[in-house]
């Protein structure tokens, strides 16, 4: 297995396992090949996250990219508390959108 494949699995572990602690709903994931790289979209069903915490959850996710982290620090993802590891995905991702639509979360 790559590198990239090995990266973008613990990814999407890590963003499925955090959103399943936040509430134990439907989680669907789609890994969508793009020229420019990945994209991952989540959709979290029934979601009771308030709007303050989508914007915490927002703010984590879209740090500035540190990709000399990436080299290091990816095999920790999954190793530390849920908050930690959130912040390290984010640290990994050039930008990620979290919305609402009714009771869902995207």
């Amino acid at each position: 297995m790559s590198k990239k494949v090995k990266i973008i699995t613990r990814l999407v572990d890590e963003l499925t396992s955090w959103l399943l602690n936040e509430t134990y709903t439907q989680v669907d994931v789609s890994i969508i090949p793009m020229d420019e790289g990945i994209e991952l979209r989540f959709v979290h069903y029934n979601s009771t996250m308030t709007d303050k915490r989508i914007e915490e959850i927002r703010s984590v996710l879209n740090q500035e990219r540190q990709i000399e982290m990436e080299s290091y620090y990816w095999p920790l993802i999954g190793e530390s508390n849920d908050e930690e590891s959130l912040q390290l995905v984010g640290r990994m991702t050039d930008t990620a959108v979290v919305e609402r639509f009714d009771k869902d979360v995207t």
